[in-house]
């Protein structure tokens, strides 16, 4: 099933169109931007990655749906959890490819026009693996609330939601509400915050690992309500 996910995935014209996209879009804004370390350039590699997984990843998750093969899919016998766990996979490796591209491109450039390494290697370790996470999480919250609302753009429009806004709608939260516990550091987005800053203790990485079970929850929430519904 993973395998042939894939193949739909590069068989995709949009794919294709969305890749090279990023790849410009990437391009432009670090010529525009260019960091002027090869440390810098690899803690922040997700410039214009999540953004564009968002039509990738909803892609994944409707396809079949859209397509009416969903029920053949699943009257030959194959088991929906192996159906959500390929489709997830295979959004997992469009976020990777999508990471990589960006990452290549900003290290590349970068080198080009001069940028030497610097700074510690583990801490920088750390960083690239924090980003590589975010990308991940990112992946499993589009694929969950595309394959949840697979009906309509619902899905693609929340997903876009928390790739765009959903940093500062905690930050207008953390302003107007005054909470204890700031609610901006528990956000997909903050792991590229804590990647950039190269510093890691308690306090930076423990709203990492909440954020991260509280995806998990959501995608096997969601898996949970997807696994009886009809499929029409």
């Amino acid at each position: 099933m993973v395998k042939s996910e894939i193949y739909k995935l590069f068989k995709y014209k949009a794919f294709w169109i969305v890749f090279l996209l990023q790849i410009g879009l990437s391009t432009l804004l670090t010529f525009i931007d260019t960091p002027k370390t090869l440390s810098a350039a690899l803690t922040s590699l997700d410039v214009t990655a999540s953004f564009f997984l968002v039509f990738i990843v909803n892609a994944i998750a409707r396809n079949d749906f859209q397509e009416g093969t969903m029920k053949n899919i699943i009257a030959c016998g194959i088991r929906r959890s192996t159906v959500f766990r390929a489709k997830l996979i295979v959004s997992f490796l469009a976020a990777l490819l999508l990471l990589a591209a960006d990452g290549a491109i900003r290290v590349i450039i970068a080198f080009v026009k001069g940028a030497t390494l610097g700074g510690e290697l583990i801490p920088l370790i750390i960083a690239i693996a924090l980003q590589v996470l975010m990308v991940l999480l990112y992946a499993c919250i589009f694929f969950s609330f595309s394959y949840l609302l697979y009906k309509g753009p619902w899905g693609m429009l929340i997903s876009l939601y928390f790739v765009l806004f959903s940093s500062f709608t905690m930050a207008m939260a953390d302003f107007f509400l005054k909470l204890p516990v700031t609610l901006s550091n528990y956000t997909v987005a903050h792991l590229s915050t804590v990647a950039h800053n190269l510093v890691f203790n308690l306090d930076t990485l423990l709203p990492v690992l909440i954020v991260t079970l509280l995806v998990c929850g959501l995608t096997i929430l969601v898996y949970a309500v997807t696994a009886k519904r009809e499929i029409r």
